[in-house]
C-alpha cells in the first residue's frame, strides 16, 4: 500500500529533489519485499516514478537491480500492468536496454 501511495504522487513537482529519490528508493526497496503483493504495488507504483522522472540518472544506476527483480516478478505472476510498466521502461532508456534484450525477449513471450 505504501507503495501504491507513493506512486500516486510522483508527478507531483517536488520542492526537495531529495524527497523523491527518497521515495523512488522505498518503491524499488519494496520489490524485494517477501509478499507478492507488495512487490506488485511496487512495480505498478515504480511506472508512475519512471514516467515522472525528468533526470534518467536517477534511475540509470539501478536499472540493472531493478530489471533483475522485474524479471523475478514476472516469473511468478502473469499481469499487464507488469508488462505496460516494462514498456515504460524500455520506452524511456531505449538503446540502453540493449544488454537486457534476451531478457526481455523471454519474459515478453517473444523466444
Amino acid at each position: 500500500m505504501a507503495a501504491w501511495v507513493a506512486g500516486q504522487y510522483a508527478h507531483i513537482t517536488f520542492s526537495d529533489q531529495n524527497n523523491f529519490r527518497k521515495a523512488l528508493q522505498c518503491v524499488v526497496s519494496r520489490m524485494q519485499d517477501s509478499e507478492l503483493p507488495v512487490r506488485v504495488d511496487s512495480v505498478f507504483a515504480l511506472r508512475s516514478f519512471i514516467e515522472a522522472c525528468k533526470d534518467l540518472n536517477e534511475i540509470r544506476p539501478i536499472l540493472p537491480q531493478l530489471l533483475d527483480e522485474f524479471f523475478k516478478l514476472m516469473n511468478e505472476v502473469e499481469n499487464e500492468d507488469l508488462v505496460f510498466t516494462l514498456e515504460t521502461i524500455v520506452d524511456k532508456f531505449g538503446e540502453e536496454m540493449a544488454p537486457y534484450a534476451l531478457g526481455l525477449l523471454l519474459h515478453s513471450g517473444g523466444v
